[in-house]
């Protein structure tokens, strides 16, 4: 890994045009990730990490439920007992990630231009009973957040606006398991 090296290929633009979405593999080093995935759990799940929180609630789910309803619904959405929401979350280790080069340049190239800014950011995470307002099923249920916080209609020249929602994945997912149902080329259907 080098960071500032990230140039997307032909491929990769071909995906986008036609999806409307792209996952960019390594974009951060593997320190920053391990780093700013310990400071989001320390955040989220009360100052210990994800496996200290399991084991000390597992076998008490009464007891946690209890104590995470102390946690403001929308604080939940970065953990049961999250504090750091919005960003800049305060969080040097998740923050510095938006401030990562390859980042920034892999969003310059989509959008065509280096004058780029964040709209709006937050953390997400989904753990067990802070689940609770998403469906079970995956055909049901859908957030409209996760898709654009846009105020502006639908339109079939969908590159006009020149935004687009980008999220950090600091976990190894299957489809499962993934964060949000994603919809290839739904941003071409009117």
């Amino acid at each position: 890994y080098q960071e500032g090296t990230v140039q997307l290929t032909d491929e990769q633009f071909a995906i986008w045009r036609r999806d409307g979405n792209l996952v960019v593999p390594n974009v951060f080093p593997p320190e920053r990730v391990d780093a700013a995935l310990e400071a989001i759990e320390h955040n989220a799940y009360g100052g210990v990490t994800y496996a200290q929180y399991r084991a000390k609630w597992d076998d008490n789910p009464d007891e946690i439920k209890r104590a995470y309803e102390g946690t403001s619904p929308m604080q939940r959405l970065a953990g049961p007992f999250g504090k750091a929401l919005h960003f800049p979350t305060g969080l040097d280790a998740v923050d510095g990630l938006l401030g990562n080069d390859d980042y920034i340049d892999c969003m310059s190239q989509l959008l065509g231009t280096p004058e780029i800014r964040l709209s709006y950011g937050q953390i997400f995470v989904r753990e067990g009973l802070t689940d609770t307002r998403y469906s079970e099923h995956p055909w049901q249920g859908y957030h409209i957040d996760n898709g654009t916080n846009s105020q502006l209609p639908p339109h079939p020249d969908w590159e006009r606006y020149n935004y687009f929602l980008s999220g950090v994945i600091l976990h190894d997912i299957d489809l499962d398991g993934a964060p949000m149902l994603d919809c290839p080329a739904s941003h071409s259907q009117i």
